[in-house]
């Protein structure tokens, strides 16, 4: 199965292409303005260097959020609009959950919070047990109220914004992820369509916005 997928939730982003669980190719990119603006260019690119066409893809997928509001945009749509056209399955992955899966693949945990940062002294946070079933869905948090997220103890908090390293207690076990998540995002998405999981409708796939409470904007 080849698998393209888009990460254009945080400020770096990127694309990869796999076959199973192989890495083909991967593009990382610093800047997510840069892929919004050369999407099509940089998937040009890569079915060229790869010899194939965006036909020989069996399965698109991306992050949905939360992250950057325009990128997440850019990518679904773009995406949604190869799914339709080729009548190829599309997966939308929350990030956070993509984020829980990078972390499990490097550190066994039974409880994963991942944290984002909500700017405004605020925090996004989400907990996923073992399986990466979600447990608390997405929310938003003052910074000052983390630490009784973290008393209950044997949970990896898992992060990619370095700004919010200054909220974590030293004694909390802790991890720093990529901040290109689109080769994670392939696996966990080939991972869901073995399985069943995670398909709907081309056109029910939304972004996730998070402030004050979950809102899903239609692309």
């Amino acid at each position: 199965m080849r698998v393209l997928s888009i990460d254009t939730s945080s400020e770096a982003g990127g694309i990869t292409l796999i076959e199973s669980d192989t890495d083909i190719y991967r593009l990382n990119i610093e800047s997510t303005q840069r892929v919004a603006e050369n999407i099509y260019r940089y998937i040009d690119e890569i079915m060229k260097r790869c010899r194939l066409t965006i036909d020989d893809i069996d399965l698109f997928t991306t992050l949905l959020g939360p992250g950057s509001f325009t990128g997440l945009r850019v990518s679904l749509s773009v995406l949604k609009s190869f799914a339709i056209a080729l009548k190829k399955p599309l997966l939308g992955i929350e990030t956070y959950r993509v984020m829980a899966y990078a972390a499990q693949k490097v550190r066994d945990s039974d409880r994963i919070l991942v944290i984002g940062n909500a700017r405004r002294n605020e925090l996004f946070v989400a907990l996923y047990d073992k399986g990466l079933n979600e447990k608390m869905p997405i929310r938003i948090i003052p910074t000052v109220e983390l630490e009784g997220y973290l008393e209950e103890g044997d949970i990896l908090t898992v992060y990619r914004d370095i700004e919010v390293e200054e909220f974590l207690p030293e004694e909390a076990d802790y991890m720093r992820i990529d901040k290109d998540l689109s080769y994670s995002c392939a696996e966990l998405a080939i991972r869901l369509y073995n399985s069943g999981n995670g398909l709907s409708s081309v056109s029910d796939i939304e972004p996730v916005y998070v402030r004050n409470d979950v809102v899903r904007i239609k692309v």
